[in-house]
């Protein structure tokens, strides 16, 4: 389920697409953002990949978060 949103970073305005994906019980977001900073030429933007309960054992779970920023 893809969602486009607007966001205020301290570099300037930033634009997100968030991809939720699911399967069973599990979810994985990957999200881009971009963006332009007024004061500066350079174009920013990221890459985030995130897992809620990514392995499961008794009381445990594990969650995944990485991330490449330009």
């Amino acid at each position: 389920m893809p969602l486009i949103r607007l966001g205020l970073t301290p570099f300037g305005l930033t634009y997100y697409l968030d991809n939720y994906l699911g399967y069973r019980a599990k979810t994985l977001l990957v999200s881009l953002n971009a963006g332009t900073s007024p004061f500066y030429t350079h174009y920013y933007g990221s890459l985030l990949g995130r897992t809620d309960e990514f392995l499961t054992y008794k009381n445990c779970t594990l969650d995944l978060e990485t991330g490449l920023w330009y």
